[in-house]
């Protein structure tokens, strides 16, 4: 019991200490305070506190909740304490325990776990308030003409907008203030596909004006996100290298332009950082070396061009995950460590956009945690066995869990020779766009990922809980450019288009019957459509338009139930369109030669009048219908 007294006492001094107390002080005290509150609580609900027996499950459930409501009613709004003075201890004390509602109805164990209740709720208000006050600060800086922060005047800043505190000291953790009218491409949360653009109505939503420094109060912020608002030029303010215990910080499409402030670099707890915007640059990236937590880079669009340290830089940073730096005007070869290779954890790179003049360097061998590789629109040469090292061990053993390999849009040559047997996770192959020559080789059907019909979602993605970063990824279907997010793990796909393969359609490809997307177009490619195409029972967009396949159209392509998308022109073919083709698909492109396009608007044309003789029919009977009855009233 002795013990028991001395754990009150110390929560009391605690609690002094926390409410009376300014900075660190009042931080560790109000933890610690309230870590102690949560102990004695358990002993009291437990054994021999006051002597008595357990406090079992049906107490809880049926002995106690008889009065508990009516209490809580009128006992919610008490306050323990004035929050403007530190009245004494004793009076406290006294001042809740006496209080007629909980003198008159609780027994002195019930009592205790009210009252400890009770200050365990004031003391995160107590910490909570001086965030508010800097909170308040941080809004009186920003202009917000549509009252995004009209809820930033209540007593509780734990219940405002955008803004989350840690359970137990009731600090603000996270401030997240993202444009939610945008799509956000690769952080979009609910998104299945859609056409990417960053363009949108700034008048629905954003933020601006400046950033105060009274940020730099909020000691526990871990999560700060101010994407997709208009700040309107102003230089990304040096106060975010102050909050040190950032673990998130996404500035993308704020509207912040200039050079990254070098301090970025006490940030030592950051573990995602994304400044994706246009209008940013830096003369280097030394300051990056100071992330020693950093898993997930997010630097597209930013100027890098002056940054020759890029690579080596980037080296030293040994947690990195994702790597994304598309449209930072990098150029000449891609580089080699001058030592030894550190990211050997990295799961995603993306180069794609810049000005690379090289092959591929053959480092990549040692980085067997490769997912998703985006070096497209780039000029990278080669052939493409040399060009990636030993395509054979590449694309074998050291590479089982890759995912996602882009390489459209370069220069490579030659003829796909690998073998991709040992790929059991791939699921996009895009080399549309080169200059790669001699037939596709069988090998493709031994994509296993391509060839199952029922695969695990297993989503792209990492991070912590409120700070997961999702992949994306730009897919050429029906027709156009896609971007998926949140469905990208079920988006299988073989583009490539816009070389010059020749030789026949294989039959081998046709067991790939887990192949949403195939895209042969704007090649040499010649024979017929195999009747086996039916196999591919997951395909919803096949492109083998400006070609030189001949014969009829397989009429099995009917039983193709997902297939949207269908371009076979611009070939050879010939013969009846098959009825079912043409019902089934919405989007079928056919007419290139003049007499596929007679065919083709003759079958139109004869589903119309079809349709319109049986509306016709219909009303005709309705009306007789209608006159019958008219008859026999």
């Amino acid at each position: 019991m002795e013990s028991q007294q001395n754990d009150v006492v110390k929560i009391l001094d605690g609690a002094w200490i926390a409410m009376c107390s300014n900075g660190d002080q009042k931080e560790n005290a109000a933890k610690t305070t309230r870590e102690a509150i949560e102990k004695i609580e358990e002993e009291i609900k437990g054994k021999k506190f006051f002597g008595g027996e357990d406090i079992g499950y049906l107490d809880l459930a049926l002995g106690w909740i008889s009065y508990w409501l009516p209490i809580w009613e009128e006992v919610g709004d008490m306050q323990i304490f004035d929050r403007f003075k530190c009245p004494s201890i004793t009076a406290w004390i006294n001042n809740f325990l006496n209080h007629p509602i909980i003198k008159q109805n609780l027994p002195p164990r019930d009592k205790m776990l009210v009252y400890f209740h009770k200050l365990r709720n004031e003391l995160s208000y107590t910490f909570s308030a001086s965030d508010r006050e800097a909170l308040l600060d941080f809004k009186s800086g920003l202009q917000d003409p549509h009252n995004v922060l009209s809820s930033w005047s209540g007593a509780n800043c734990c219940e405002w907008y955008g803004i989350r505190c840690n359970n137990n000291t009731g600090a603000v953790v996270s401030i997240d203030l993202h444009n939610p009218y945008v799509q956000r491409g690769r952080y979009e949360s609910y998104s299945d596909s859609y056409e990417f653009d960053y363009d949108f109505d700034e008048s629905l939503w954003s933020l601006s004006g400046n950033i105060s420094p009274s940020l730099m109060k909020l000691k526990s912020l871990r999560h700060l996100d101010l994407s997709f608002n208009q700040f309107n030029g102003i230089p990304i303010p040096d106060l975010f290298g102050s909050l040190e215990n950032l673990q998130y910080l996404n500035l993308s499409h704020a509207g912040f332009r200039g050079t990254i402030p070098p301090n970025l670099r006490n940030l030592s707890h950051l573990e995602i950082l994304d400044l994706h915007d246009f209008g940013l640059y830096v003369a280097d990236l030394q300051w990056l070396r100071g992330l020693i937590s950093l898993e997930h880079l997010v630097m597209n669009e930013v100027n890098l061009s002056l940054a020759t340290d890029w690579f080596s830089t980037l080296n030293q940073l040994p947690s990195i995950v994702e790597l994304h730096l598309s449209y930072c005007e990098l150029f000449g070869n891609i580089p080699s460590p001058t030592t030894s290779l550190n990211f050997t954890s990295l799961a995603v790179i993306d180069l794609s956009y810049n000005n690379f003049r090289s092959v591929i360097p053959d480092w990549f061998v040692n980085i067997s945690s490769l997912q998703y590789i985006d070096m497209s629109h780039n000029k990278l040469y080669g052939r493409i066995p040399l060009g990636l090292g030993e395509i054979p061990v590449w694309f074998g053993d050291g590479f089982s869990h890759l995912r996602i390999l882009v390489l459209r849009s370069n220069s490579f040559t030659g003829e796909i020779l690998f073998d991709l047997s040992k790929l059991n996770s791939l699921q996009v192959l895009d080399l549309a766009d080169n200059y790669l020559n001699g037939s596709i080789p069988p090998s493709l059907c031994d994509l296993k990922t391509m060839s199952q019909e029922q695969r695990i979602n297993t989503f792209f993605g990492h991070g912590m809980p409120g700070k997961s970063y999702e992949e994306s990824l730009d897919v050429n279907m029906k027709g156009m450019f896609l971007k998926y997010t949140k469905t990208l793990s079920l988006v299988t796909s073989i583009d490539l288009s816009r070389n010059n393969l020749s030789g026949r359609f294989p039959q081998e490809l046709t067991k790939l019957s887990g192949l949403v997307a195939l895209n042969l177009s704007i090649n040499h490619l010649t024979g017929i459509i195999p009747e086996s195409i039916s196999n591919m029972h997951q395909l919803s967009s096949l492109d083998l338009s400006s070609n030189h396949f001949s014969g009829s159209i397989p009429p099995s392509l009917s039983s193709l139930s997902f297939l949207g998308y269908l371009n076979l022109s611009d070939n050879s073919l010939s013969g009846a369109i098959p009825y079912t083709v043409g019902l089934l698909v919405p989007y079928l492109i056919l007419a290139m030669k003049r007499s596929w396009s007679d065919v083709y608007f003759d079958f139109v044309d004869l589903i119309i009048y079809k349709l319109l003789v049986k509306i016709h029919r219909r009303r005709i009977n309705n009306g007789r219908k209608s006159n019958k009855l008219r008859h026999r009233r």
